[in-house]
């Protein structure tokens, strides 16, 4: 499947750029327990570079990662079941070990600098994730924010974004929901980071898409 990320009636973009319209990287649809799930098709595999990946990270008040960033990427990131991180404090068997102070908001910042970012935010208890463009440099009154929920059932929540420049294509839990975004953010602002109002566990793999 291929489709309108992006219609050419829908400016967003600055006055001086000389293209518009765009569609979305093409998907491999698949019927599983009653709806279509969607993933990237396998081929962009095979222009995936310079993996970069870190396992068990905590995230506190913000974190970046070293070869973390980009705008021609595909970021894997897995946020661990808060349950486990409780569990795991309180049965460790150390009566001193401290219980920890679970999050309840995660945010990845993408297409970040001093002046730019576009920002997903998950709420753990409502399991609502909300993306929000409203920095990413639009210059026209269009809609910066949307919400989603993320009910699958998980213990992890699984996060695949697909940069590509102008526009951020996420793939959520393997693909059971979906969700694109235009950004007309300058390409030098290639910086992502972490952010957590508790302690979040997260695991992340990243490549560069080179063609």
């Amino acid at each position: 499947m291929i489709a309108w990320m992006k219609s050419w009636d829908s400016c967003v973009i600055k006055e001086k750029q000389r293209w518009q319209g765009m569609m979305t990287l093409p998907r491999e649809l698949e019927y599983r327990d009653g709806k279509i799930w969607q993933k990237p098709v396998r081929e962009i595999e095979n222009y995936r570079k310079n993996r970069c990946c870190y396992e068990n990270v905590k995230v506190g008040e913000s974190l970046s990662l070293e070869g973390v960033r980009g705008r021609m990427i595909d970021l894997t990131v897995e946020l661990q079941n808060a349950d486990g991180i409780m569990d795991g404090s309180r049965n460790s068997g150390n009566p001193n070990q401290e219980v920890l102070d679970v999050y309840n908001e995660f945010q990845i910042e993408l297409a970040r600098n001093e002046e730019y970012t576009t920002v997903f935010t998950y709420d753990r208890k409502g399991q609502i994730l909300e993306i929000d463009r409203t920095w990413s440099g639009v210059q026209r009154d269009v809609v910066c924010t949307r919400k989603l929920q993320v009910t699958d059932g998980r213990q992890n929540l699984k996060l695949r974004f697909i940069l590509d420049r102008s526009s951020i294509e996420l793939f959520i839990n393997d693909g059971s929901k979906t969700a694109t975004t235009v950004i007309p953010t300058p390409v030098d602002a290639d910086e992502i980071l972490f952010h957590s109002d508790g302690n979040a566990v997260i695991q992340v793999e990243k490549y560069d898409i080179v063609l």
